[in-house]
């Protein structure tokens, strides 16, 4: 009766901690090395100041009420998360001791497999099989779920379920390339800057990342615009990090940087959410979530993958006894 969920997100996190509440068991599946998709965090190592950690993706994360607020609360409770500033989590909450921190939160109890990009999938009598990228196989699934980002789930889903590739197809999303940058100077430099100031220069957000809780003095995180990055966005790494810092050090006074690293997210900031939301085919046994089935924010991916979840747990469904296995 296992459940796989494809994505090891904020979204398939959700998903994996509300069916363990009920019992079911998953397993999560995620092309990257750790967890956490958006919500990550960056250690480079730098010779003088050694190891230091960037929240490249999601800066921090806010809530509304209900489910997500609780489990921010309890994520602060147990150290998974923190408060930046004195506003409660409906202001700014970060994992600790980075962003994914609240997706290891959410994860605590869960089988995790990372390296493992979800190719194709396939279902027989026996269930579900993942086949990954590399020719790796976990098979035996009564459930399969998709959270991963939209344009990823279309080309996964279009061979085995149309209509929920067609809803993924549907969504859009703008790119970010984000600088991670250390100079000396940076924590006084950014001291009263708003995280706007460069907006003119292509820059969309400045995030004082040192100005966290326990994070590296002197380290800032600079999301460029989504016009900047379309225009960029397939360009080298390299002359893109020179050339973002060119603009944050000459704007900010700030001199030769020790540590200038560029990423590149294509799918960063949902534009349009997809006419279909978090969706579960009781027949087919898969499933849809992610913030580009219900919004644009953590809040919205968290919420998506609840929904799915419920989704499954409502249906009742009779599931394939078969044991997973990967080989």
């Amino acid at each position: 009766m296992t459940i796989a969920i494809i994505g090891a997100g904020i979204a398939g996190a959700a998903a994996a901690l509300h069916l363990g509440r009920a019992g079911r068991d998953t397993v999560l599946f995620d092309k990257g090395r750790g967890v956490g998709g958006r919500l990550a965090t960056r250690r480079i190592a730098a010779a003088a100041e050694g190891a230091l950690a960037f929240d490249h993706g999601a800066p921090f994360v806010t809530a509304s009420g209900g489910t997500f607020s609780r489990f921010l609360h309890a994520s602060v409770q147990n150290g998974h998360a923190a408060l930046w500033g004195d506003a409660g989590v409906e202001a700014r909450t970060v994992g600790m001791p980075g962003m994914n921190g609240l997706v290891k939160a959410a994860l605590l109890g869960s089988e995790v497999r990372t390296s493992f990009e979800a190719a194709s999938l396939s279902r027989t009598a026996t269930g579900w099989t993942l086949t990954a990228k590399d020719g790796a196989t976990a098979e035996g699934f009564s459930d399969v779920l998709v959270a991963i980002p939209a344009p990823q789930a279309a080309a996964l889903l279009g061979p085995v379920h149309p209509a929920f590739a067609a809803a993924a197809e549907d969504s859009r999303y703008m790119p970010c390339w984000t600088l991670m940058l250390a100079a000396d100077g940076v924590d006084p430099a950014l001291a009263g800057t708003p995280e706007t100031a460069l907006a003119g220069e292509g820059i969309a957000t400045l995030i004082h990342n040192s100005a966290k809780p326990g994070r590296s003095a002197g380290t800032l995180v600079a999301h460029a615009s989504p016009a900047w990055s379309t225009a960029r966005l397939e360009d080298d790494r390299e002359a893109v990090a020179g050339d973002l810092a060119a603009i944050v050090t000459g704007a900010l006074g700030l001199p030769a940087p020790a540590v200038a690293v560029a990423h590149r997210w294509r799918y960063a900031r949902l534009a349009r959410v997809s006419a279909r939301g978090p969706d579960y085919d009781a027949d087919a046994g898969i499933g849809i979530a992610g913030d580009w089935c219900l919004g644009p924010d953590v809040e919205d991916a968290f919420h998506s993958g609840i929904a799915l979840a419920e989704a499954v747990l409502t249906a009742g469904r009779p599931h394939v006894a078969a044991p997973a296995t990967a080989r």
